[in-house]
């Protein structure tokens, strides 16, 4: 398993471009046939995440947004240790993370922004295991959908 540098292999423009319009394809099919859909991705620009923000308005569904950000101690601890796991899927090494946080355009929020106030679901620390941010999630989304009196599809 060896790691892929910034802008090759995995993390390539055209390989990129691919994951976002089949994230977005799939998110779109969900939606239609009335199923609630959770997309897990960077999101590193305003530009990757219009599409999916148009997709949530035109829909007329709650879009909820989770910004977890970690310090590059977590990140490097996390990468080292994906690097010695066998089945781990990402290639991604620090170089690769110090470029995409370069690049990196946080979502904004309130008015004139990129997401309405109520859109940003969580700012929450990259600190959490995973498990821990699923749990928190999943419950600030349970709490807005149900003050929205939006049905959670299980």
């Amino acid at each position: 398993h060896r790691a892929e540098g910034v802008d090759q292999g995995l993390y390539a423009p055209e390989a990129t471009e691919r994951t976002y319009a089949s994230l977005l394809e799939e998110a779109e099919a969900t939606l239609a046939g009335g199923r609630s859909v959770v997309v897990d991705a960077t999101f590193p620009s305003r530009a990757r995440r219009a599409p999916f923000l148009e997709l949530a308005r035109r829909r007329g569904v709650p879009l909820l947004v989770v910004l977890s950000e970690a310090d590059e101690d977590t990140t490097r601890a996390r990468l080292e240790r994906r690097a010695r796991d066998p089945r781990a899927v990402s290639d991604a090494d620090l170089q690769v993370w110090r470029r995409a946080r370069e690049r990196f355009e946080p979502p904004g929020a309130g008015p004139g922004a990129e997401l309405a106030e109520a859109e940003l679901l969580a700012h929450v620390s990259g600190t959490l295991a995973a498990e821990e941010l699923a749990t928190l999630a999943l419950e600030r989304l349970a709490t807005r959908c149900q003050a929205r009196s939006a049905p959670l599809v299980s």
